[in-house]
Parts: structure tokens; C-alpha cells; sequence
């Protein structure tokens, strides 16, 4: 049975609203605390970028310096290196920003928007402190830590790094890699490190939508004619948003590994495609799928909501053909200027949004947005595809 609004909309003041956000905890994160690399949740991480730039680039930069690789790839050419631990990262650590307002604002309007209602609060206070417990544990970092070490070290070895000579390592006969040492530092210390962020941001990605899905199976009051068609939930959608820097970091970092086979391995941008689209599709669902924990709540709502709507409309428009179609207004009413056609407008308005309810609490725009940062880091490849001077003048013929 559905509350009324009075007793759906009963938001506390904000001192008792449920603070959480899935970027906070861990002995990583508590180590940074202690070592005065992260403070308040809005501050700018410029500690933060700063310190893993000097033991992730800066060592690399010192020990392959400028030294000559015949045939290969010597440290300051090498494209993905820079863009990996000089863009991606920063972009990880700086994106924490945003994910904590996101989040913590997402799980505040659940409260605020009467959306747990009054009876399930309690319940849901347990589920945002379960969830801050599983994000402040060290088994979950742990976890990340041997998974870096053990299946990230084996996939870049095996799937990742470049066959030619680089200022990383040689290849060997037997396909192996024999690292310099630089390249002992860029295997063990820097690529670990990078990895590490990545991975925590796909461990916070886990965390939040577990929450997510505990808080869907609660009694939530949704809305079927609430106008952003997700009936209450559309901002859960938009605050997806928050894991665009992980999608821009993992666009950065494949355009530098294919510039660099494209710049020193004769490759063609073509012959990527597949790897592009895959990987777009990849992150897209990592991130967006888990929405649809939601889509049987609302498929819930949108039936009821065109059951109870529908019944309403077909009394409305039955006496409104009564009154004016069949000659049952007052004699000296008149039609034009009557509140009726109004009424009748806005009723068509209510039934309109509940028929456009959509089944996830995501809108194409979002999607589209998420899919066009992964994308521009590799836009400027397509110039390894089409000469500069053929892509203006299609650029002058499309305007002119």
C-alpha cells in the first residue's frame, strides 16, 4: 500500500541525515590520512598527484633518463608511460573529488526526497553503516594488493607491454621480457601503484552498488508521474557520473597503448576498432548494469502507476464527453475559457509521464556523456588515419 505524501516526505534536519561515501576507508586510505596526503573530503588532491607522480614517473625519468634504445622505444618517446602516471592517474585521484559529493549527496537524497520512507529508515541507517564498514576494511584492499601483484603483473606482461625493444625491457627468445632496471622499478613500484588506484576505484564501484542493491529492496516510495521518468530515482542515473574519471582514465591510458603501436610498430588506428568498441561496451556495463537492481521496482511502479492513472483519466474523460460532448453543461457555461480543457490537458500531461517511465533510473544522455570521455582521448589518433590537410578540408566542406 502506498504511503500518502505527508507521510512519505517526513526528511530530517540535516544533522540527522546518513553520511557515506565508498572513496573513504581502508588502511590505504588511512596510511595517505597519517602521511598528510589526504585530508577534508573537498580538498584538491595536489599532495596526492604530486607524491605518485615523483615515485611512479620521476624514478623512471632518472634511471632510463635519455638513453638510445635501437630499434625501440627509448623513455621519452615512450607515449603510454606519460600518459599513464602524467594524465590517468591524476585524473583517478583528482576524480575522488567529485565521486565524494556524488556520493555522499546520492545517499542523503534517498532520505531527503522521502523516498525511504519513515517505517524502512531504520533499516536503512543499517545498510549505510554495513556498507562504511565493508569500505573501511583491510581485506578489501588486501585483496587489490595481491590481485595487482599477481594477475595485474601477469596480464601486463603477457597482453600489455610492447614486443619491441623498449627502455623497459628486451624481448627474449623464448617470448619473455628481460627488464632493465628501470624497467624493474616501472613493473614492481610504478605500474603497481597506478594499478592500485584503478583497482580501488573498481572496488568503491562494487562497494556502492552493493549498497545500492540492498537499498532497492526496500519498501522505497517511487512516484510513476515524477517528471524525470525514473519515478523519484532519476538522480541515482546522474550521479553515475562519479566513476567518469575511472572511463576517461581508461580511455587515456588505451589511446597510449595504441599510439605507441600505431607510432613505433606500424600499426593502423583501424585495427583497433574492435579493441576500442570492446573496451567502451566493457566499462559502460561495469558501470551502468547494475542499475537495472532497480528495473523491477519500477516496472512495479510504471503498472500500477498506468492501472491507477488510466482508471482516473477514463472517469475524467468520461464525464468531461458527458458534460460538454453530449450536452450535459449548465445552460450559459461557457466552453471557451473553462477550467474543464485545462484539467483535461493536465490529466493527458500526468497519464504522458507515466507511460514514458523508463524500466532503469538512467537517461540515454548519461550513457552517451560516460562513452564520449572514454572516446576523446583517442580522437586525436584518428589524425594517424587521416591526413591533417584531408581532415580540414572535410571539416571546411561540412561547414561551408
Amino acid at each position: 500500500m502506498q504511503p500518502t505524501r505527508s507521510t512519505a516526505f517526513d526528511a530530517p534536519p540535516d544533522g540527522e541525515l546518513p553520511v557515506f561515501s565508498p572513496m573513504r576507508g581502508g588502511p590505504i586510505y588511512r596510511a595517505l590520512v597519517r602521511l598528510n596526503l589526504s585530508g577534508g573530503d573537498l580538498e584538491w588532491p595536489s599532495r596526492r598527484m604530486l607524491a605518485v607522480a615523483v615515485v611512479t614517473w620521476l624514478p623512471l625519468l632518472v634511471l632510463a633518463g635519455r638513453q638510445p634504445v635501437p630499434g625501440g622505444i627509448d623513455f621519452l618517446h615512450d607515449i603510454e608511460a606519460h600518459l599513464r602516471f602524467l594524465a590517468a592517474i591524476p585524473v583517478l585521484l583528482a576524480g575522488e573529488v567529485l565521486a565524494q559529493i556524488r556520493f555522499g549527496g546520492t545517499v542523503r537524497q534517498f532520505v531527503l526526497r522521502g523516498i525511504v520512507l519513515p517505517r524502512e529508515r531504520a533499516r536503512y541507517d543499517a545498510i549505510v553503516a554495513s556498507a562504511r564498514k565493508v569500505a573501511d576494511s583491510n581485506l578489501l584492499d588486501i585483496l587489490i594488493v595481491v590481485a595487482v601483484y599477481t594477475l595485474g603483473h601477469w596480464l601486463w606482461r603477457s597482453q600489455i607491454a610492447i614486443g619491441s625493444p623498449t627502455w623497459y625491457a628486451t624481448p627474449t627468445a623464448d617470448g619473455g621480457l628481460d627488464l632493465t632496471r628501470a624497467g624493474l622499478w616501472y613493473a614492481w613500484v610504478s605500474l603497481p601503484i597506478a594499478q592500485i588506484v584503478t583497482f580501488r576505484w573498481v572496488a568503491r564501484l562494487v562497494v556502492w552498488y552493493w549498497f545500492l542493491w540492498r537499498t532497492s529492496r526496500l519498501d522505497l516510495y517511487l512516484t510513476a508521474t515524477h517528471p524525470d521518468n525514473a519515478g523519484g530515482l532519476g538522480f541515482v542515473g546522474v550521479n553515475t557520473m562519479a566513476f567518469a574519471p575511472l572511463l576517461l582514465s581508461q580511455g587515456i591510458v588505451l589511446a597510449g597503448i595504441i599510439a605507441n603501436r600505431i607510432f613505433f610498430e606500424n600499426q593502423a588506428l583501424a585495427s583497433y576498432k574492435v579493441d576500442i568498441a570492446g573496451l567502451v561496451l566493457f566499462e559502460l556495463a561495469l558501470v551502468l548494469a547494475p542499475l537495472t537492481m532497480f528495473s523491477p521496482l519500477l516496472g512495479r511502479t510504471k503498472r500500477d502507476g498506468l492501472g491507477l492513472y488510466g482508471a482516473v483519466a477514463a472517469r475524467y474523460v468520461q464525464e468531461f464527453e458527458a458534460k460538454w460532448v453530449l450536452g450535459g453543461a449548465p445552460p450559459g457555461e461557457p466552453l471557451i475559457g473553462s477550467a474543464d480543457i485545462q484539467s483535461l490537458a493536465d490529466m493527458g500531461n500526468s497519464f504522458a509521464f507515466v507511460r514514458a517511465m523508463r524500466w532503469v533510473p538512467i537517461g540515454w544522455q548519461t550513457v552517451y556523456q560516460l562513452a564520449a570521455l572514454m572516446l576523446a582521448p583517442i580522437l586525436p589518433l584518428t589524425l594517424t588515419a587521416i591526413p591533417i590537410e584531408e581532415l580540414v578540408d572535410r571539416l571546411l566542406k561540412t561547414v561551408l
